[in-house]
């Protein structure tokens, strides 16, 4: 006999049929078309061909991997570890002191001192103007080569380089205050049975943290209970997603009775978590909340990423479950492969190409004419002047 509770949690899409499907009363046809020229006969249809009948698709069912489809249940199971397979990262929730791992230190900026430097030369000579003007340069430098001083060619190049570095150099040092800033922000953590105050960069998974109105939230977080008596917590995620509308998010209903923090430390070692690993999908996560022996299903309607901003709550109990460079966020701060150019520049530096490879394909086809020309007009004694005189010069 199949599980009660575990038939209350798997998805309509996923439950396997337990009867054998009859017509409709209605129907004057025994057989009914199942697409592709194939036929079933209504009145024998069974479990077995049930799978043949065409179904459709929704984006729930077409997932590979939900956490429901990676849940065992056994008949009275109540253990995390016989429940959970080994795709899921669990944690537990309140945990107490420092644990080995992952902290919610952040960083955006792209360079360091050392780095600055090499890497900013690299990224600017990656523009086809600049590798154009400098291989001029390195011409003008070569005696009986150019017509002009190599100061004329060299000047131009080391102004335009010089505005290009300080322009991102102004630009990442902005970045690395802001990351300091960001890493320093205070938040309210639960600890040994006390509210205390840490940097951000400190947070780690498991945490519980007290978030209030107009607080941004630091980490990536599941709602444990609020103010609200449904621990309703409202959101704005307009540095997500750019929307600036607030959207409601729910606590499971087992945790929407803790109100204080005498409640949490009666609840040591009796809540854990089961989450999807890392990944940057904003809008499909699922989860698993174990308390005291109930299991609560999490899905996106429980969880607040970072970069959203409490509106309309007083405040609020959250659970860290994703910090650091493995937050929602973090993870679309993708690194840079390719450095971004604006249509025009990638216009520019094709007429450039363009430009550079029609000169010097010209240079060298009236060189090889010019040296064919003197072979054969060599005897010429009207000549003879001038080509020694261009020879020498």
């Amino acid at each position: 006999m199949e599980d009660k509770f575990s038939s209350s949690l798997v998805p309509d899409e996923e439950k396997p049929p337990d009867v054998a499907v009859e017509p409709p009363a209605e129907e004057s046809s025994s057989t009914s078309k199942a697409g592709d020229g194939e036929t079933f006969d209504c009145q024998t249809l069974t479990v077995q061909n049930v799978s043949k009948l065409p179904t459709k698709k929704t984006p729930n069912s077409s997932r590979k991997s939900s956490v429901w489809s990676r849940l065992s249940f056994a008949e009275g199971a109540r253990d995390i570890d016989s429940i959970v397979s080994d795709q899921l990262r669990t944690f537990e929730v309140y945990p107490q002191g420092k644990r080995p791992g992952l902290t919610n230190f952040t960083k955006t900026s792209h360079y360091t001192i050392f780095t600055f430097l090499p890497l900013g030369l690299f990224e600017q000579f990656h523009q086809v103007s600049n590798l154009y003007f400098l291989l001029n340069c390195i011409i003008a430098f070569i005696p009986d080569v150019s017509p002009i001083t190599p100061v004329s060619a060299l000047i131009p190049l080391l102004f335009v380089l010089t505005v290009a570095l300080f322009k991102i150099g102004y630009e990442d040092w902005k970045r690395h205050q802001a990351d300091a800033r960001d890493n320093a922000a205070m938040v309210t953590v639960l600890e040994n049975g006390k509210w205390i105050k840490i940097k951000s960069q400190d947070v780690q998974v498991g945490d519980v943290m007290k978030v209030r109105r107009g607080d941004s939230v630091k980490a990536d977080v599941i709602v444990l209970s609020s103010d609200d008596s449904d621990g309703i917590v409202y959101i704005e995620t307009s540095q997500l997603d750019g929307e600036s509308n607030v959207k409601p998010k729910k606590s499971c209903t087992e945790t929407s009775n803790i109100t204080n923090e005498s409640q949490f430390e009666a609840l040591k070692d009796e809540m854990r978590c089961a989450v999807d690993p890392p990944n940057d999908k904003l809008y499909r996560w699922e989860g698993v909340l174990f308390f005291r022996g109930e299991t609560c299903a999490l899905s996106l309607k429980n969880s607040i990423w970072r970069g959203s901003s409490i509106r309309k709550t007083e405040w609020a109990y959250v659970c860290a479950i994703y910090v650091g460079h493995e937050t929602k966020q973090g993870m679309n701060l993708k690194k840079r492969t390719t450095r971004k150019m604006s249509l025009m520049l990638i216009k520019l530096n094709i007429v450039l190409a363009f430009i550079f490879i029609f000169k010097n394909v010209l240079i060298v086809f009236l060189a090889g004419l010019s040296v064919d020309w003197a072979d054969r007009h060599d005897n010429h004694w009207y000549l003879r002047h001038f080509i020694d005189l261009y020879s020498n010069a």
